[in-house]
């Protein structure tokens, strides 16, 4: 329906995922080690793909990210920031970590914190423009905290440069406190966004794209409410929030 296979929720928003179609394809394969049901090609857990007389354990695993030293403050040229203040560019700062993470378009300046664009900064977009909606990304499958730049510019590369149809051209273009460097938050960047949403405040009860993308169907969304928030969404098949970070 959605391409070559097809992943959705489970009962509540938040509870998983569930089926795939045609799982004798390779990217199939791949996705099913969400489930804990098989292993990739290149290594990793051990099991089976489901014959269809088997019941997948479907329940997601604890919200995590990588291994990190967060920090209640840090100071950047000059100026201390702490958690839950006001950012450079006038956003809120909800990550801080006292060692350096890769970051910048190429990867290749380091930053310490991350800061979330207001709430009205909010829209509704597709993850890219029509016609590319099935088209793998050259680049765009970072996950890491500091990635989401960099996952940023690839899409746009491919041709997702209208703000009024692509998430990630209007994260790009979006401008604030003097500073026009934001961009499309990458998985894990949203997931220490919906950690801190408390705190950021102004979020709805919502999907919201991320820039990382998982094949040429596929991107991880983040679902703002209790439960197991991540999900793997069909790109071709919904519009959802966008909410721009930038890192310092």
């Amino acid at each position: 329906m959605y391409g070559r296979y097809h992943v959705a929720r489970l009962g509540s928003r938040g509870t998983g995922i569930v089926g795939m179609k045609n799982r004798s394809t390779a990217a199939a394969m791949c996705l099913a080690f969400i489930l804990g049901a098989c292993s990739s090609s290149s290594g990793g857990s051990s099991g089976t793909i489901p014959d269809g007389s088997q019941t997948p354990d479907l329940t997601m695993p604890p919200l995590t990210s990588p291994a990190s030293t967060s920090a209640q403050s840090f100071t950047y040229q000059s100026k201390v920031y702490t958690l839950g203040g006001k950012g450079p560019g006038g956003g809120v700062v909800y990550y801080i970590s006292e060692t350096p993470f890769a970051c910048g378009p190429e990867l290749l300046d380091e930053c310490n914190a991350l800061e979330a664009a207001p709430t009205e900064s909010e829209v509704r977009r597709g993850w890219a423009k029509t016609d590319l909606l099935e088209k793998d990304v050259d680049g765009a499958d970072r996950t890491a905290i500091g990635t989401g730049y960099a996952n940023t510019l690839d899409i746009m590369r491919q041709g997702n440069t209208d703000p009024a149809e692509s998430g990630a051209a209007y994260a790009e273009s979006y401008s604030h406190g003097g500073k026009d460097d934001w961009y499309l938050p990458s998985k894990e960047e949203f997931l220490e966004m919906f950690k801190q949403k408390e705190l950021i405040g102004g979020f709805s009860i919502a999907d919201y794209w991320s820039s990382s993308e998982v094949e040429s169907v596929y991107a991880w969304s983040q679902f703002f409410f209790e439960g197991h928030p991540q999900l793997l969404h069909p790109k071709n098949h919904y519009t959802h929030y966008i909410r721009p970070v930038r890192s310092f």
